[in-house]
């Protein structure tokens, strides 16, 4: 599973979303305070959406995450 440590090595970014205000963006992981070692499915857990603010404790999981997809050839 790719981490956050493996975005930051190869220089890419996590690309992010909310279901409940429908925001979507992308994160310098390096600028995320999470571990390193955090899978990126698993970082919307940890944030909010800087948008509206809502979080995965709520009802639905609203935050989603994962490698840019917009940066072809990723073999990690």
């Amino acid at each position: 599973m790719v981490t956050l440590e493996d975005l930051m090595r190869a220089g890419r970014r996590l690309e992010v979303g909310c279901f409940a205000c429908h925001y979507h963006g992308y994160v310098d992981p390096a600028a995320i305070a999470l571990a390193p070692d955090t899978p990126t499915p698993f970082a919307g857990d940890r944030m909010g959406c800087p948008r509206c603010g809502a979080r995965n404790r709520e009802k639905g999981y609203p935050l989603w995450s994962r490698p840019d997809a917009r940066q072809p050839g990723w073999g990690g």
